[in-house]
């Protein structure tokens, strides 16, 4: 898994929820686990390692110790100034307190940290078993011994997870529940791991991005001997024959402009989201103002053939992802150099996953919502400089 076979789904989600080296400054034995915390705090911004350490209530020492993990794990990424939670770090904090409304939270920490209770739900969640089965099982597939078994049944009836019904044990509805959380944590985690170098370069603000969807998604690299590949991938699907196309580009290329000639020239339904500052390249360019003026903005994109059902809209943030959605069947996506991702980790997934799919298209609608159409956007943007009393000064 990336290379790192030491970095497993259930070592991370272990040490995510390995609540020793709690508060040392008000006590608080009781909250969540310290690493819990770290990722909490930092999902508010980018946090030095001191200020983390005073926000969660912890020795230096010790929110050094509680970053390691997630870094490792591409959950935290440093940056100038500290650290700071990525896209994976966001979705996985998102699903721990989403099972924590559901079940008991040291039921989980518990089931995390003891392989034995693990593998004693998962058997008798297939067949209820007798203690003596199990314990004769366990010995053939190295798992717990026979005082081992005979504890851990006797705790989980106690706490409701497990229940005897005619000498025979089986696991309750509760127990089904806490076993797949367990299971559904773990699934998030692996991914995030597997998709490590796509995601931990998207911004915890993106936590909502299906990260358990990416099972059957390709992940796009570039290498030092194809260092265009991503690049590559967002120009081999521009074709003449879907009926629509959805996009956020982020860089004027030359190559995406020869490649998407032939779709904007199509009769296929084209919407695209740019940031400002396109447009201000753009605005550079003598020529193309000058054609602006006579022909109209569309018109340059398509070199003289007139607008057919196409849409290009700019906003003025930064947006954190290139974006290509091909009718509602494929989602290409990468991130924008905003992220500060270098060109040469840039990754993408290509995606036909219907999670994914739902994702991109409603991250899409949202910045078309806020978007303006190139004209509305130069206006906004000459009021912008003419009520800005030092550029006046300067001009």
């Amino acid at each position: 898994m990336n290379g790192d076979p030491t970095i497993t789904p259930e070592k991370v989600l272990c040490a995510l929820l390995d609540s020793r080296g709690q508060s040392v400054v008000s006590g608080n034995q009781g909250g969540h686990p310290t690493r819990i915390r770290a990722l909490e705090a930092l999902r508010e911004g980018i946090l030095s390692v001191a200020a983390l350490a005073k926000r969660i209530e912890v020795s230096r020492q010790t929110a050094y110790r509680a970053l390691d993990p997630g870094r490792k794990a591409g959950f935290i990424r440093s940056l100038e100034g500290g650290v700071s939670l990525s896209c994976s770090g966001g979705a996985v904090l998102q699903v721990y307190h989403d099972l924590c409304r559901e079940i008991d939270r040291e039921a989980l920490v518990q089931l995390a940290r003891s392989k034995h209770k693990r593998w004693i739900l998962q058997t008798l969640e297939t067949v209820p078993a007798r203690k003596a089965t199990l314990a004769s099982t366990g010995q053939q597939q190295g798992g717990p011994s026979r005082t081992t078994v005979h504890r851990i049944i006797d705790a989980f009836v106690a706490d409701g997870y497990v229940l005897e019904r005619g000498g025979a044990y089986e696991v309750t509805e509760m127990g089904r529940l806490l076993l797949s959380s367990y299971t559904e944590f773990r699934t998030v985690i692996a991914q995030a791991l597997d998709k490590r170098e796509f995601l931990r370069w998207l911004p915890a603000d993106l936590e909502s991005f299906p990260v358990d969807a990416l099972t059957d998604s390709k992940v796009i690299r570039n290498t030092p001997k194809q260092p265009h590949n991503v690049l590559s991938t967002f120009t081999r699907i521009a074709e003449t024959d879907f009926r629509r196309f959805r996009g956020i580009t982020t860089i004027m290329s030359p190559t995406l402009a020869n490649a998407y000639y032939p779709v904007l020239s199509s009769e296929t339904q084209v919407s695209v989201v740019f940031p400002d500052e396109i447009l201000s390249q753009l605005h550079a360019d003598h020529e193309f103002i000058d054609f602006v003026k006579e022909y109209g903005f569309e018109s340059y994109i398509r070199d003289g053939q007139p607008a057919r059902d196409s849409e290009f809209m700019f906003v003025p943030e930064p947006l954190p992802v290139h974006l290509a959605i091909c009718d509602d069947t494929r989602v290409i996506l990468a991130p924008s150099p905003s992220t500060g991702v270098p060109e040469s980790s840039a990754s993408a997934i290509d995606s036909n996953d219907p999670g994914i799919i739902e994702w991109a298209a409603t991250f899409f609608e949202s910045y078309r919502d806020k978007g303006r159409p190139p004209f509305r956007a130069i206006l906004e943007q000459k009021m912008a400089q003419g009520s800005d009393p030092q550029r006046r000064a300067g001009d």
